[in-house]
């Protein structure tokens, strides 16, 4: 399975250096792989991989990525011969989303996560009124 792996080349500090080193290494352990005798050890390698890195995590760089993956997307659909906007599984969430305005929800993680939501939004309502 192909990984893909995004990296933010601003940062401050030895620890963003260090994180940004484990980024870099990681589609080379990937490519590379490593035998060992322990068996949960070994990586094959020979994985394929994406590295993108952007200057800085900013409004920019997160709508280059997002303009970059909806492209895929549309050429993917094209080169398979599918509208990759116009797919069941988004009606099908349509459907269960308008459930869920009506205050249904079928699973109890969802309802939870619902919940929460909600929570958040009558906290805001409330600050905003005494604020």
């Amino acid at each position: 399975m192909p990984c893909e792996f995004i990296g933010i080349c601003e940062g401050c500090g030895k620890n963003h250096d260090e994180l940004f080193r484990h980024f870099l290494a990681q589609p080379d352990a990937l490519a590379l792989g490593m035998q060992s005798d322990n068996a949960h050890k070994t990586c094959p390698g020979d994985r394929p991989s994406l590295s993108l890195a952007l200057d800085r995590c900013d409004a920019f760089g997160m709508g280059a990525l997002l303009a970059l993956y909806e492209h895929r997307t549309v050429v993917q659909g094209w080169l398979y011969g599918v509208n990759s906007f116009d797919q069941y599984g988004v009606e099908l969430g349509k459907a269960l989303a308008s459930t869920l305005e009506a205050g249904g929800a079928a699973c109890a993680s969802t309802r939870a996560l619902l919940g929460r939501y909600r929570a958040l939004q009558v906290r805001r309502l409330e600050a905003a009124a005494a604020g």
